[in-house]
């Protein structure tokens, strides 16, 4: 498996050692690594992504021209170390080759990981510990991108949907690829997903009293459509997740977090951010 980090050396180099560097301004460890991993790849729609570390956590940005963005969110104490010695430290990095390193020893296997960084201009340090042997990854980090905030305010939403994954995930797998969109109505009763393409106008249905849906709350009659590529983005977290929310706000602004299990008492967080494509009347953008 290690072979396959040999034309990636210009961008990151791989020995097989364990030593820890003296000072730092970033450590953070892991007792195992998978889920991370798993975190990474559902976020792999661009080349690189923004790693912000700060005393909450480590967050994880990937954003696709202000158009859909997603984050995963890593607490504090998900982490068996966490020393950070500013207030937040900021940089970017090739996502591909961070989730390459996560899979030093094989995709699935556990392995502990430790993550440094030494501060501008150095590389981020990532070493991943099997059975005594420790693979050490080299990564050059660059300066961060501009981060675009999307003002979602989860005080103030138009429909709100917590859900379990598994039908949503079917629904999303079989969408309609010959439809431009896809779009989402929410009502007082109900949420309906909606593709129309080559086959005619194809809707899904979620009833509030349904056993995948575990609290549904809007304040009105909510519906906009999204770009189906965008949508599709979300397909990877929804097939790791084991709960979801689904929020859209007055703008037709689409926030969607999916729980992923990291053991028992603590989750991965990820978050995709997706704007409107057309919405469907001007009531929807109303603040009533």
């Amino acid at each position: 498996m290690l072979k396959a980090f040999w034309p990636l050396l210009q961008q990151m180099t791989l020995v097989l050692d364990g030593v820890a560097p003296e000072q730092t301004l970033i450590l953070l460890k892991l007792e195992d690594a998978r889920d991370l991993h798993q975190a990474l790849k559902a976020l792999d729609f661009r080349e690189n992504c923004v790693i912000d570390i700060s005393k909450n956590g480590l967050r994880i940005v990937v954003d696709d021209q202000n158009c859909v963005q997603g984050i995963a969110y890593l607490k504090s104490d998900l982490f068996t170390e966490f020393i950070l010695n500013e207030d937040v430290v900021t940089f970017r990095i090739p996502l591909s080759i961070f989730t390459e390193c996560l899979s030093a020893f094989g995709a699935g296997v556990s392995t502990v990981m430790k993550m440094t960084y030494d501060g501008y201009g150095e590389p981020l340090k990532v070493m991943l510990e099997k059975n005594g042997i420790v693979a050490k990854c080299l990564i050059k980090t660059q300066n961060p991108d501009i981060v675009l905030d999307f003002d979602f305010n989860p005080t103030n939403v138009a429909a709100k949907v917590i859900m379990k994954p598994w039908m949503l995930k079917e629904t999303f797998h079989e969408l309609d690829h010959s439809s431009p969109t896809v779009g989402f109505k929410i009502d007082r009763f109900s949420l309906s997903v909606i593709t129309e393409g080559d086959v005619g106008k194809i809707k899904t249905k979620f009833p509030h009293y349904s056993e995948q849906i575990e609290r549904l709350e809007c304040k009105h009659d909510v519906e906009f459509t999204y770009r189906l590529n965008l949508v599709r983005r979300m397909t990877p977290p929804l097939d790791i997740c084991s709960k979801l929310s689904l929020r859209i706000d007055h703008r037709g602004i689409l926030s969607t977090q999916f729980m992923v299990e990291h053991n028992e008492n603590n989750h991965i967080f990820l978050e995709f951010f997706c704007i409107p494509d057309t919405p469907i009347s001007e009531e929807n953008i109303s603040m009533d």
